[in-house]
C-alpha cells in the first residue's frame, strides 16, 4: 500500500493542472475500489469523494518515479524546502528540468542568504566543533579501549569455562572412582567377616575334634572315667550340649560346677541325652529338677577326686562305679519307700472310704 504526499489533493485547482495529470477516460469501478482500498476508505464517506480519491491516487501513480526524481535533485541542491512549489510547477505542465531552473531563479537570492547565515553559524561554532571533535575522538578511543578489554575479558572468561568444564570432568571421575573404592571396600569388609565367621567354625570344629580325641583318648585307659564337664546346670548349657557332636551316648558322665540354675526345662532336655549319672550338688538344683532326676543317680562332689583336663574330668574309674552302685541302691530304696507311702496313702484312703459307708 502506498501513501500520497500531504495535501497532494488539496490546493490543486484543475484549471492550472496540465491535462494528463489526471485519467482522460472514465475509470471503471472496480478499479476504482482497488484503487482506494484498505487504508484509505476511511478518506472517502460517498461516492463522489470516493471518484476524486481513486482520480488522485491514479494520478499520483503516475507520477510517481517523477515526484521521486525531483526530491533528489532538489535535496543534491539543498532546496528541499521549495519541494511543494516545483512539484506544482510541474503538474501545471512544466518540465522536471524547467521547474527547478525556474525555481533556482526566483529563490536564488533566498538560497545564497540561507548559505551565508549558515557559513556564519559554522564559523562562529567552530570552536564548539573542534571541542565536539576531539570528544568524539575521545570517546571513540574510549569505546575501542572498553573493546578490548571486553574481548580480555571473553577470553578470560572463555579460559575459566574450559577450566570449569576440566574440574567438572575431573570431579566426577573421582566421585565415581569413589564410589567404586566404597563398594570395593564394603565387599572386602563383608568377605572379612565371612572369613571371621568361617575362621570361628573352623575354631570351634576343631575345639570339638580335639574333645573328642581326649574322650577316645581318655576311654582307652581302663583305670580312669571320662566326666563331661558343664559350667552351670540351665537351659543355655543344656541346649550347648546336645549341640556338640562329641557328646557321647547313654553311658557319658557329667559334672556340674554350679547346678543352682537347674529347672524343669533343663531338667527334662538333660534327660534327652539318656546320661547315666550326674556329679553335682543335689541341695542346690530345684525341687521341681530333683524330681524329675529322681530314678538318676547324683553323687556328691565332695565323694569323688576329679582331675581335669580341657573341657573334661577324669575319676577314679572302680571308685566312681561302686558311688553308682550305691547311689543305685538308694534310688531303689527311695522308690521303695515313695511306693510304701503311695501303698499306706491308698489304704488309709480306703479305710477312710469304708468307715464312711458303715456310717451311712
Amino acid at each position: 500500500m502506498f501513501h500520497l504526499p500531504p495535501g497532494l489533493c488539496q490546493g490543486w485547482p484543475q484549471s492550472s493542472m496540465h491535462s494528463s495529470s489526471f485519467p482522460r477516460h472514465r475509470i471503471p469501478l472496480d478499479e476504482k475500489r482497488k484503487l482506494v482500498e484498505g487504508e484509505l476508505k476511511s478518506f472517502f464517506t460517498n461516492p463522489h469523494e470516493r471518484d476524486s480519491l481513486a482520480a488522485a491516487v491514479k494520478a499520483y501513480k503516475a507520477y510517481r518515479k517523477t515526484i521521486s526524481k525531483l526530491r533528489r535533485r532538489l535535496a543534491e541542491r539543498n532546496l528541499g524546502h521549495l519541494f511543494d512549489e516545483a512539484l506544482f510547477k510541474v503538474l501545471r505542465g512544466d518540465s522536471l528540468e524547467a521547474a527547478l531552473d525556474s525555481l533556482i531563479k526566483e529563490k536564488g537570492g533566498d538560497n545564497e542568504k540561507r548559505e551565508q547565515v549558515f557559513n556564519n553559524i559554522r564559523d562562529e561554532n567552530a570552536g564548539v566543533i573542534k571541542t565536539l571533535r576531539e570528544e568524539i575522538k575521545q570517546l571513540r578511543a574510549m569505546i575501542d579501549e572498553k573493546d578490548m578489554e571486553i574481548n580480555e575479558k571473553e577470553k578470560i572468561i572463555t579460559d575459566i569455562n574450559a577450566k570449569l568444564r576440566y574440574l567438572s570432568s575431573d570431579l566426577g571421575y573421582r566421585v565415581r572412582k569413589e564410589k567404586e573404592i566404597k563398594v570395593r571396600e564394603s565387599k572386602i569388609s563383608y568377605l572379612n567377616r565371612k572369613l571371621m565367621e568361617e575362621k570361628k567354625l573352623r575354631e570351634r570344629i576343631q575345639k570339638e575334634l580335639n574333645q573328642v580325641r581326649r574322650a577316645n583318648l581318655l576311654k582307652s585307659r581302663k583305670e580312669f572315667a571320662l566326666v563331661w564337664v558343664v559350667d552351670k546346670f540351665n537351659l543355655e548349657e543344656i541346649l550347648k550340649l546336645k549341640a556338640t557332636s562329641a557328646v557321647a551316648d547313654g553311658s557319658a558322665l557329667y559334672y556340674f560346677r554350679d547346678a543352682s540354675g537347674a529347672g524343669k526345662n533343663a531338667a527334662e532336655k538333660f534327660l534327652e541325652l539318656e546320661p547315666r549319672a550326674i556329679i553335682a550338688e543335689r541341695k542346690k538344683m530345684s525341687h521341681l529338677a530333683v524330681e524329675i532326676l529322681f530314678t538318676l543317680p547324683v553323687i556328691p562332689p565332695g565323694d569323688i577326686e576329679l582331675s581335669f583336663v580341657g573341657g573334661f574330668a577324669i575319676a577314679e574309674k572302680e571308685k566312681l562305679e561302686k558311688l553308682i552302685s550305691e547311689e543305685k541302691e538308694k534310688i531303689k530304696m527311695r522308690i521303695a519307700e515313695r511306693e510304701g507311702e503311695n501303698l499306706k496313702s491308698i489304704i488309709n484312703k480306703y479305710r477312710d472310704e469304708r468307715k464312711l459307708l458303715l456310717k451311712t
